[in-house]
Order: structure tokens, then C-alpha cells, then sequence
């Protein structure tokens, strides 16, 4: 059985179609190769460049948490040394009026008197 010219034609032409459909499914593969393997490498480049910027944002977060607790513990050794200076501010004031308590006249045995004495110059 012999085809008829038209059912050649019409053979040739999908085996024709056929094959232009296998040459762009092939490359339409090799573009997606290509492109698989450019948004491989970009990644990898973006990773290489992630890693030391983890490092430095992890470095940089230490180094804040240490100011912030110097912040505090310079804060603390402030209230400290205030506390320590009107301590002893309070020790010179005492000792200085202590010194200059009138005692004459007064034996030191007359412990109402001195305590008088002491809350008329304000130093009780």
C-alpha cells in the first residue's frame, strides 16, 4: 500500500515538526542548564561574601553587649564613689564639729548636757 502524495506531505510534515520540537525542547534545556548553573554560582558567591559579614555582625553584637556592661559598671563605680565621698564628707563635717563642741563648764560625765549642747550646734 502505497500513501498518496498528500499523506506524505502530511507525514513528512509532522515528523518535520517533530523534530523542531526535540531541537528547541533541547534547547530550551541547555538554557535552563545555563541558568541553573549562573544562579549556582551567584549563590555561592553570595554565600562567600555572607560568611565573614555573619562574623562581623556576631563581632560587633559582643562588642556592644562589653560597652554595655562597662556603661553599667562605670555607672555602678560612680554611685559608689559618690556614696564613698559623702561618706566621708560627712566624717570630716562630723569630726570638725565634734572639735569645736563647747565643753567648758560641762563635766563628761553630764551626758544630757553635752547631747544639748550638740543638738543646739545642729550636729544630731
Amino acid at each position: 500500500m502505497l500513501l498518496s502524495t498528500y499523506a506524505q506531505f502530511v507525514l513528512l510534515l509532522a515528523v518535520f515538526i517533530a523534530v523542531a520540537l526535540c531541537a528547541v525542547s533541547v534547547s530550551q534545556a541547555r538554557s535552563a542548564k545555563r541558568f541553573a548553573n549562573k544562579c549556582y554560582v551567584t549563590l555561592d558567591k553570595y554565600r562567600k561574601q555572607v560568611e565573614p559579614r555573619r562574623e562581623v555582625a556576631r563581632l560587633a553584637a559582643e562588642v556592644a553587649e562589653m560597652a554595655d556592661a562597662h556603661a553599667a559598671l562605670m555607672k555602678s563605680h560612680s554611685k559608689l564613689r559618690s556614696r564613698i565621698g559623702m561618706r566621708e564628707n560627712r566624717e570630716r563635717k562630723r569630726d570638725a564639729a565634734s572639735s569645736e563642741v563647747v565643753t567648758e563648764g560641762l563635766s563628761s560625765t553630764d551626758k544630757t548636757q553635752l547631747r544639748l549642747a550638740a543638738k543646739a550646734q545642729n550636729l544630731l
